[in-house]
């Protein structure tokens, strides 16, 4: 399977560290234009949400997954939201409850 970003969507590429997940995710993203990168810390953070969103990226890349209610809220509005960017976060795992995510598609790495 060939992971795409995809705007109704958020793509999650899971995966042990060093397997080229982030690679991945840069390689996808710039194909569809400016990018930039973050943790899930700043993309909560709403002073920085902002600062990043005002430089118009195409994606966004998000080191971790959102795991509290609230950053579960702002990326479900953030994924439903025409005007936002597509979103790709990296993890090492998918979460337990992967299967209520019904927005997020999961992509899982192999090591080398």
């Amino acid at each position: 399977m060939n992971p795409v970003i995809r705007k109704d969507t958020a793509l999650v590429i899971v995966g042990p560290q060093g397997c080229g997940k982030s690679l991945l995710a840069r390689e996808l993203a710039a194909k569809a234009g400016v990018y930039v990168e973050l943790d899930i810390s700043e993309l909560s953070d709403e002073g920085m949400r902002k600062a990043v969103l005002s430089r118009m990226p195409k994606t966004l890349i998000v080191n971790g997954l959102p795991r509290t209610s609230e950053q579960k809220t702002l990326v479900k509005s953030l994924i439903t939201d025409p005007d936002a960017p597509c979103l790709v976060f990296c993890d090492n795992d998918p979460p337990r409850d992967a299967a209520l995510w019904r927005r997020f598609r999961f992509h899982r790495m192999q090591t080398h």
